[in-house]
């Protein structure tokens, strides 16, 4: 595991990678990833919509 990575799962032949907030070097996690003998097809950043920022933020809580 790496300093920047907070989670990881595994699901239907994917990982989904949760990183840690800041600013990070996404190549050095594919180079871990293959490292670990992983191959890559795809990396993706999930983008999420202002709602679903809004409730991790305020981890659901808006009263």
């Amino acid at each position: 595991q790496t300093s920047f990575v907070e989670k990881v799962e595994a699901h239907d032949g994917q990982l989904r990678v949760t990183l840690r907030p800041g600013d990070h070097d996404y190549s050095e996690l594919s180079k871990l990833l293959v490292e670990h003998g992983h191959r890559l097809s795809r990396m993706t950043e999930e983008e999420i919509n202002l709602e679903t920022a809004f409730m991790a933020l305020t981890r659901g809580i808006t009263s």
